[in-house]
């Protein structure tokens, strides 16, 4: 079903969403570096000297997609369950304690079909209905209204609000008072008739049964539209992130591949929405000194803090699939700083984050279709960090893509692993970029720290739509060059395609990451069109179009997909165009085909990087120009 689920949904909505879908090597990977083995289930079971222990243990996947991690970890309990023959009670532990949430219908859908094929041989031994716990739900934000009678949980949808005491959910009563609401609708009770009923049944105090009566009206009046039962089930999913873990307790196992998506793409009101979340777990924290281009933070750093703060047990383990990036980056500062220390608001109120390992799976490139470089990190909710962290590193020696049906034991076989550590470059500052380098060399690497007066570091042309800028020269014409706009590998989005001649002045040589190498540039080398005057300052309309007319038309051909660039600083610098006439927009803003940090790429000499930090390894948006 991964596969079908894949090519059902556009390849821009799964990006949008953040999805790359996990490979089944991959994904065991992640079980053993937890512990979540048949062999460690064995080793569970002889120690508490009962064969049904391991089958209690709660697994936990928050952004579960199609549902590889949850079936991968059921087929391990089979196995298990199948050695010891109790197969006749596995489905009853699995249906309580192996559980996803994702917030993409389709997905959740997908991953639910997964679940039930995957435990269809148990069915026989269930009594009565059964509910597969895959939830269409949000795992880290369940919105909340403070008012003047007490905090309300509200989830917004297209019809509009639902609201809920939070009390109603924090005394376990939700589930029994949504069934009531959806069998009070069916029978038509009037509003007054619920109140009276509900009232006598669950002991509510005049606020609680105010906003229930306000949602049971909200009901009925569905009802009446014809728009049939499903709302409870809409609200019961949503609230799962609650209510699963307050039933049943929280997970000892927390796993998955959280969505990577950066805080520039979000819609905006979700980044609202969350910004306070980001704050309470000191996400928003940047390293100072560093001004590398605009800060990238991934939503991938707020889900671990969020996953691990909310659903993991007190040593319990959570192992995420996540960018490498986050130990690098100036975004990554206050991530860095969770990781090490984790996060403490009071005695009562605290996460503590021990990392006790990191996988740098950055040339394996195991994501089909991306270029994102990945990493495994494991943490335990139990202490703080001790570094040096222990830094496994996977180096595939060709350049041929892995196969995603690859065993996992065939990997191990065509890849090599090195054993480095992960250490803070300020051993007394965890929130410094974290170096991938052996004890002993870090001893002497010590030597050479410290800031230097004469040397600034920046990141490269940053285009944020390389399509338009990065061009092929065809040929020399009398007036220019002929030049065209080709394809690029990896691009998210695609522009037309036009072959144009354009003034020879403001084409230049282009590198990019790939093409460095040790002392030299290897590969072919490209060309950028560059709108700028020789300071690296953006050329006005005025300007381009009297100096450069035939650069003027170029950009003019994609007017429209350059004013929607989606990432910063473009989406807030260009915003006028999208919202008022151009002839106004273009007094008060940049021009449409402004460019963000050229200058230092033109000066006379540069040193060039492969890779910078703030670099974003699933965008081809960071370019190194060198004359």
């Amino acid at each position: 079903m991964k596969r079908l689920y894949q090519n059902l949904v556009p390849k821009k909505i799964r990006h949008d969403l953040g999805e790359y879908y996990t490979p089944d090597w991959l994904a065991e990977l992640v079980l053993n570096e937890v512990g979540l083995m048949v062999e460690k289930f064995e080793e569970m079971a002889k120690e508490k000297g009962d064969t049904l222990a391991p089958l209690g243990l709660r697994v936990l996947d928050p952004a579960c997609g199609s549902g590889t991690f949850l079936i991968l970890t059921i087929n391990r309990f089979k196995e298990y369950a199948e050695e010891h023959y109790l197969k006749d009670v596995l489905a009853d532990y699995l249906l309580k304690n192996v559980v996803g949430f994702d917030l993409n219908p389709l997905a959740a859908l997908t991953a639910r079909t997964n679940y039930l094929l995957a435990i269809a041989d148990l069915l026989s031994y269930v009594k009565g209905p059964i509910e597969i716990p895959v939830y269409l739900a949000d795992s880290l934000l369940i919105e909340t209204k403070q008012t003047l009678t007490g905090v309300s949980y509200v989830i917004t949808h297209y019809v509009g609000e639902f609201e809920l005491p939070k009390s109603i959910v924090d005394r376990g009563l939700l589930n029994k008072l949504l069934d009531a609401i959806d069998r009070y609708v069916r029978l038509k009770y009037r509003l007054e008739d619920f109140k009276q009923v509900v009232l006598k049944d669950f002991n509510l105090d005049k606020n609680e049964l105010k906003l229930l009566g306000d949602l049971y009206a909200k009901f009925l009046e569905l009802e009446e539209k014809g728009k049939n039962h499903v709302w409870t089930s809409i609200i019961r999913n949503a609230f799962a992130p609650l209510t699963v873990a307050s039933s049943y307790g929280r997970f000892d196992y927390v796993i998955g591949n959280p969505p990577w998506i950066n805080w520039e793409s979000l819609p905006e009101d979700y980044r609202e929405k969350t910004k306070n979340v980001w704050n309470w777990y000191g996400l928003l924290e940047k390293t100072k000194g560093m001004e590398l281009g605009k800060v990238k933070r991934d939503m991938a750093m707020l889900f671990l803090a969020r996953c691990l703060d909310r659903y993991v047990k007190n040593q319990g383990k959570l192992a995420f699939l996540i960018p490498f990036t986050v130990y690098k980056t100036q975004a990554g500062a206050g991530f860095r700083k969770f990781l090490a220390r984790g996060y403490w608001k009071s005695d009562e109120d605290n996460a503590p984050c021990k990392v006790l390992k990191v996988h740098d799976l950055v040339t394996l490139f195991p994501f089909e279709g991306a270029i994102n470089r990945t990493s495994l990190v494991v943490v335990e909710k139990s202490a703080q960090t001790d570094f040096p962290v222990p830094c496994i590193v996977w180096h595939k020696p060709t350049s041929r893509r892995i196969d995603q049906d690859i065993e996992f034991e065939e990997i191990k076989n065509i890849t090599k692993q090195f054993n480095l550590v992960f250490i803070p470059i300020d051993k007394n500052k965890p929130e410094s970029p974290w170096m991938q380098i052996s004890e002993k060399a870090y001893e002497g690497i010590k030597k050479v720290f410290g800031s230097s007066p004469w040397y600034k570091a920046y990141e490269g042309v940053n285009t944020a739509l390389n399509q338009v800028y990065w061009i092929k020269v065809i040929s020399e014409a009398p007036d220019g060059l002929l030049i065209t706009n080709p394809p690029l590998p990896g691009q998210k989005k695609e522009v037309r395609q036009v072959e144009q001649v354009v003034e020879k002045e403001l084409v230049y040589p282009l590198i990019r990451g790939r093409d460095v190498k040790k002392w030299y540039c290897s590969g072919e080398i490209g060309y950028i069109l560059l709108p700028v005057d020789e300071d690296g300052d953006t050329l006005p309309h005025s300007k381009l179009k009297v100096k450069f007319p035939m650069t003027w038309e170029y950009f003019y051909n994609f007017i429209g997909d350059l004013v929607n660039r989606g990432g910063e600083p473009y989406k807030s610098k260009l915003e006028p165009y999208r919202k008022k006439k151009f002839e106004i927009a273009e007094k008060t803003c940049p021009p449409f085909y402004w460019l963000f940090n050229v200058k230092p790429s033109l000066a006379p000499y540069k040193v060039v990087w492969k890779g910078l930090p703030e670099q974003l390894p699933e965008k081809l948006s960071v370019s190194r120009l060198q004359h």
